[in-house]
């Protein structure tokens, strides 16, 4: 990755770190890892070298973190300290274990549940300015890791076809970025019915609530010799069955989780119709050329972030985790 940014003055910076980051203090940790801000110049830490911050932990036995003070260490030669602006909540953070009682500084490259964050420079992409930083918070992890995945992993073409399990912000987003494609069925499926209504705002051409459908047969009676790529989204591993099982002759099914159940590859289906299973990670690309991109797409309006995002205060974070836990909202973004 590039785009190293020099700490000499506040410079508006955007994160794009897929693992989640954690600091584990004591059998503590602080976690996010979708922050968004403005680098702050070396003098914060010139006197002692250390800067007292408050910061979401989580102990273990807690099942949401609290806000905590704590210490955080001077920047490295290659780090940059970060006033963190928004940092968004991925339900990877909802898994964090504290598993260690050494103190990590920025764990995967940033902790941005916190008011201030040092991160690598090369892990730092430079936003335009004049953007609203909480509305860009989320182009870190889901948002970028959805788009990607049609854009740059499946390299989708318009007339390709796309069934996308799972309608949280990676499956909205995959759905916007196929929208802008021109993609010729892109097909929704959650079992969310506010969820799937969004989807179709965005761009989704149908639909179909797994509560009140048969899947694989909706799917086929859509399309009959399959399709080109499918998403998942989710840890289901029926989901991905399905995903791999819709498949065309020669197409891609593509995940971003690991099934939380017991699973196993259907390897005489894929290899006697040629067809693809395949991880994706992150945006498949260098955020330093991927999110301008998206941006780009955010600007002309083809690409509505601000219809995923739910604000809330620092202080609300249980209230946003929870929410999203239960799927009352689809991206929380903590407002530092």
């Amino acid at each position: 990755m590039a785009g190293l940014v020099p700490a000499t003055q506040d410079r508006d910076v955007e994160f794009r770190v897929k693992m989640v980051g954690t600091v584990i203090m004591d059998g503590r940790h602080e976690g996010g890892h979708d922050g968004c801000g403005v680098e702050k110049s070396n003098p914060y830490l010139a006197e002692s070298r250390r800067m007292k911050i408050r910061a979401a932990v989580s102990r273990k036995g807690q099942e949401f973190p609290v806000l905590e003070e704590v210490e955080l260490g001077a920047p490295l030669a290659d780090e940059i300290l970060v006033r963190i602006v928004a940092c968004g909540i991925c339900r990877t953070d909802l898994d964090l274990t504290a598993k260690e009682s050494r103190v990590f500084g920025h764990f995967f490259g940033q902790s941005s549940f916190a008011e201030f964050a040092i991160a690598e420079a090369r892990s730092a992409v430079k936003v335009p300015s004049d953007l609203p930083l909480p509305t860009l918070a989320p182009l870190g992890c889901g948002v970028s890791t959805g788009a990607g995945a049609v854009f740059n992993a499946f390299a989708a073409a318009a007339d390709d076809t796309l069934a996308i399990f799972g309608t949280g912000a990676v499956g909205l987003s995959a759905v916007m970025a196929a929208k802008i494609l021109g993609l010729k069925h892109i097909i929704a499926i959650d079992r969310i019915a506010a969820r799937l209504q969004l989807a179709l705002e965005l761009g989704a051409t149908d639909i179909i609530d797994t509560t009140k459908s048969d899947v694989s047969k909706s799917l086929r009676a859509l399309s009959p010799r399959g399709f080109d790529f499918a998403l998942n989204t989710t840890t289901s591993a029926d989901a991905l069955t399905s995903a791999v099982e819709c498949l065309a002759m020669r197409g891609t099914a593509g995940f971003v989780a690991a099934p939380q159940e017991p699973w196993s590859v259907p390897a005489p289906f894929l290899l006697e119709g040629g067809r693809t299973l395949r991880a994706i990670l992150g945006s498949d690309s260098s955020p330093q050329k991927f999110l301008p991109h998206l941006i780009e797409h955010y600007r002309a309006g083809k690409f509505s972030i601000e219809r995923l995002i739910t604000l809330y205060p620092f202080a609300d974070i249980e209230e946003a985790m929870n929410d999203l836990v239960t799927a009352r909202v689809v991206k929380p973004v903590l407002l530092m």
